[in-house]
């Protein structure tokens, strides 16, 4: 289902499966950069495989919006929009899962660091970070990391 979420910069497109779902936690993942369809797309065969087992799954699309794009965001403005999916999936408990990959796992990775009690699991694939990234992984081990390699990043 294509919808939109209230963010802060504005309406941004989302794709939510099973919107109704209710209990459990939901499962949120944000694509890389580039505003390739491949690029926006490529978390909505894992969050259509995901729903299956009955869970909320947001893909939202950062490209939707101009003032949401990922090169226009700085300093705290990426970890605002996914405080505002969180409020929107799950607005009760107010925590998720979250996947990104490249891009949006290094700032999933340091919206963990800040944002524990958001975060129930990180699924990170290919995360552009740096050997500097060393302290932000040590503030996020309490929470459970699964570290993926990716072919094409």
């Amino acid at each position: 289902v294509e919808g939109l979420v209230e963010t802060e910069y504005g309406t941004i497109r989302v794709h939510e499966f099973n919107p109704g779902a209710v209990g459990g936690v939901p499962v949120i993942s944000f694509h890389g950069m580039r505003a390739m369809k491949r690029v926006v797309e490529e978390w909505l065969p894992v969050g259509e495989a995901i729903a299956t087992t009955g869970a909320r799954v947001l893909v939202p699309n950062l490209h939707s919006n101009p003032h949401t794009k990922p090169r226009k965001l700085k300093g705290n403005d990426f970890s605002r929009i996914v405080v505002s999916l969180i409020e929107h999936a799950s607005p009760k408990d107010k925590k998720a899962v979250l996947m990104g990959k490249s891009w949006s796992g290094k700032e999933l990775l340091d919206f963990a660091a800040s944002h524990k009690s958001m975060v129930e699991k990180l699924v990170l694939v290919a995360p552009a970070v740096t050997m500097g990234a060393k302290e932000v992984i040590v503030r996020v081990s309490s929470i459970p990391i699964c570290l993926c390699w990716a072919e094409d990043d």
